[in-house]
């Protein structure tokens, strides 16, 4: 659904009128509601304070579905706080910034590419991102662009769980990231406002970015609430040697918009519900085309401005010859997030969970040219991606057995529909509509045998039924001069796809702050079904689409632990499937088309973290990231798998030091390794070379009144480089250099 600017507007004075209100409201029920509110910001920063030093017995895991103790958890996780995330948002409000940082196993960022190869894969595999409980992923047809969903203002806490998992599924294969937005608020109003601008100083005015949020939040009796506003303007970025970066597949040059909130009420000192919404609209308002690039040579392209909304020279030409060059719609992308939530903490014995979601998200992609029956024609791409479903969680603690066994199980129901209507006179959509139901059962046994001993398994049956109507092959695509293809007439037709799962793990306390963990966990996902479909040159959709589903074996073992002030852990993996899915690109009638490219496939590596706390003011801590793996196609022998799929040696390392209770300050560093694996000379995509090269960012903050202060420096030393993801790629218009040195200033203030 598009919502215009006029509609916007209106929109967000709405929420500001509904926040004083709701603040005056509450606020009337307690005279002593300022003095309450600074104690209750004092409290919560204390809390925040000390979620960066809990221990692993105390840190709770809601990722599973049913909270359990990191400790018991037998696999690798990552747990990001609240604080830790405003930590890295000083020096980049994209996502996928904070995560290459904190998440090992996870590539380094693309820097602010919509499209977030690179950070799609853990350990080699498809991640899945699910935003409070809800999957965002399309894996029918996969863009990678779920982390471009919402405003990280809205967002508390990011877990991360490496491996396939029995309690989440439809398509999760690698790991999941699962974000949980704030939550309703707790005691009297309280807002919190926060204005930022950021900048490359090589160029002030033309770089300038600022962004602005309003969040209000409060509870009175059984009701609470928390809405947040956002707005983002970012303008162009500038590379180390000072020249324009390109915009196009970037988020330079566009306006985010964003609105979220949560409304609680409990029903019962044992009962509550929740409803939660969030909206989120990506737009850009310049645009700056990549021309002369030479991934090869290692030469990064010029940028030319042109009109918003086109994707290319040759479309810009045609159109300025149509007059009508500077009359494209911008690019815009808008996500909706709806859930409803039922909570029961005891209910025959069983804490039950019910929670309804229904999700859409909409793409109005540039304007450009292709070729159909009627000649040259231009027109637009857009896709329209709907999810909704419900799930029902059960936990059902065993006492008959001991009293801390635990049964986790439930059921899972969504449908997920995708179009992709095009704008053209004589072309039909470039892929045909689809709709793929799914249905899942799972259970999950958690155990401690011993004090020092815990065991967990678990079972996920699931099944997939995508069903595509009759349709015919995009006729711009397998018809045209020298193309070789006639239109080609796809009989409809519906298939299914079904899997059981399994999972077993354990962890065992070795000594008092270290514990070894062992694992086994598989994934399952449909592997792009429909991207293998849209293009075929098979009769029916049942034999273009019988290339099969993808299951991913996961075996992890590793150490972690703590020791005084010290936070370790080192894990080694290795993942195999026999059918591995790749995304690829082929040539069909002279376009560059992606595509799916199927083999069985081997993944292996290990990773490291360590945080450490020298003094009560100072903290060091860091990761180490490996990963490789391999593929064999029928008939040939094994080769490395591509560079979409692998990412290099990835280091980082922080400093932080407190010189007081309001003055702190950070210093951070990454590294990214090389990888050569396919030849200095190779043109093929996804397998380019990857120079190694290093970021060093420092940020200050100080505390002032009930709010904070922070000045920070994103590549600081003003280093010159390409995101190892877009050195992989190998793509011209995708080899795009990254930003140099980027202040930022910001002011968040707690009323």
């Amino acid at each position: 659904m598009e919502i215009d600017r006029k509609r916007i507007q209106p929109l967000l004075v709405a929420f500001c009128i509904t926040s004083l209100l709701l603040t005056g409201v509450a606020a009337g029920q307690d005279d002593d509601a300022e003095s309450a509110g600074s104690e209750e910001v004092q409290r919560q920063d204390a809390e925040a304070d000390q979620e960066q030093s809990a221990d692993l017995e105390r840190i709770t895991v809601s990722a599973t579905r049913g909270a359990r103790l990191q400790q018991d958890i037998p696999r690798s996780i990552t747990v990001i706080t609240e604080s830790q995330l405003d930590e890295q948002l000083a020096f980049s409000r994209d996502l996928t910034g904070v995560l290459e940082m904190l998440v090992p196993g996870l590539g380094t960022s693309v820097e602010g590419n919509i499209n977030s190869q690179g950070q799609d894969q853990i350990r080699g595999r498809r991640l899945q991102l699910v935003i409070d409980g809800v999957v965002m992923n399309n894996d029918l047809v996969d863009f990678r662009e779920e982390f471009l969903t919402l405003d990280p203002e809205s967002i508390e806490r990011i877990e991360v769980i490496r491996g396939g998992t029995a309690v989440y599924g439809f398509g999760a294969v690698g790991g999941v990231i699962s974000i949980t937005t704030k939550n309703p608020g707790v005691g009297p109003p309280r807002l919190r406002t926060t204005l930022g601008m950021g900048a490359n100083p090589s160029d002030f005015s033309e770089s300038l970015t600022w962004n602005a949020s309003q969040e209000v939040s409060a509870k009175s009796g059984p009701f609470d609430y928390r809405l947040t506003a956002a707005y983002e303007w970012y303008n162009s970025k500038f590379d180390a040697r000072g020249d324009r970066i390109p915009s196009e597949r970037s988020l330079d040059e566009n306006k985010d918009y964003s609105l979220s909130g949560k409304i609680g009420f409990d029903l019962s000192d044992l009962q509550r519900i929740e409803i939660g919404g969030s909206w989120y609209r990506y737009e850009e308002h310049d645009r700056y085309l990549s021309v002369g690039a030479d991934p090869v040579a290692g030469i990064v392209g010029d940028a030319v401005q042109v009109p918003v909304g086109i994707q290319d020279l040759q479309t810009l030409q045609f159109l300025e010859q149509l007059g009508i060059a500077n009359e494209q719609p911008p690019k815009t992308l808008t996500t909706q997030i709806y859930t409803a939530q039922y909570e029961h903490a005891d209910l025959v014995g069983s804490r039950v969970d019910v929670n309804a979601y229904f999700s859409e998200r909409d793409n109005d992609s540039v304007t450009f040219l292709l070729e159909g029956p009627a000649g040259i024609e231009f027109g637009r791409n857009k896709t329209e991606f709907e999810r909704y479903g419900v799930r029902l969680t059960i936990d059902t603690p065993l006492s008959w057995f001991n009293n801390s066994t635990d049964l986790l199980w439930g059921i899972d129901y969504e449908e997920v529909d995708y179009r992709q209507p095009v704008t053209y006179e004589s072309i039909g959509p470039i892929s045909p509509p689809i709709e793929q139901p799914g249905f899942a059962q799972f259970v999950q046994l958690d155990a401690d045998v011993t004090d020092r001993l815990h065991f967990s398994a678990g079972i996920r049956h699931e099944e997939l039924t995508p069903t595509i109507p009759d349709f015919i092959v995009v006729p711009g695509f397998n018809l045209g001069p020298g193309s070789g293809f006639e239109e080609q007439f796809v009989e409809g037709g519906e298939f299914e796809l079904e899997e059981t799962l399994f999972n077993a793990g354990v962890t065992y306390e070795i000594s008092p702050g270290l514990t070894a963990f062992g694992s086994f966990s598989q994934g399952f996902t449909a592997a792009e079904v429909l991207r293998a479909v849209r293009f075929t040159t098979a009769p029916s959709v049942n034999e273009a689409a019988n290339t099969g589903a993808q299951v991913v074996d996961n075996y992890e073992l590793g150490l972690r632990g703590q020791v005084g002030g010290l936070n370790y852990s080192l894990a080694a993996f290795y993942t195999e499937s026999d059918l591995g899915t790749t995304f690829g690109v082929v040539e069909i009638g002279g376009q560059q088309l992606s595509t799916v490219e199927r083999a069985p496939e081997e993944v292996w590596g290990a990773e490291a973290t360590l945080d450490a706390r020298l003094a009560d003011a100072t903290r060091i801590g860091g990761t180490v990231s490996f990963q490789d793996g391999h593929r064999r196609f029928e008939g040939e022998d094994w080769e490395r798998l591509p560079g979409n799929r692998i990412s290099p040696l990835k280091v980082t390392a922080y400093l932080q030091h407190a010189f007081s209770d309001r003055l702190n300050a950070r210093v951070q560093a990454l590294y990214s390794g090389s990888r050569n694996e396919f030849g200095s000379d190779n043109k093929n995509t996804n397998e380019g070379d990857v120079d190694s090269y290093f970021r060093l960012d420092a940020s200050v903050d100080y505390r002032l009144g009930n709010g904070t202060l922070t000045f920070a420096v994103r590549n600081l030393l003003d280093d010159f480089y390409v995101p190892a993801p877009l050195q992989a790629k190998n793509i011209e218009r995708d080899y795009i250099a990254a930003p140099g040195r980027f202040t930022t200033l910001s002011y968040t203030y707690d009323w």
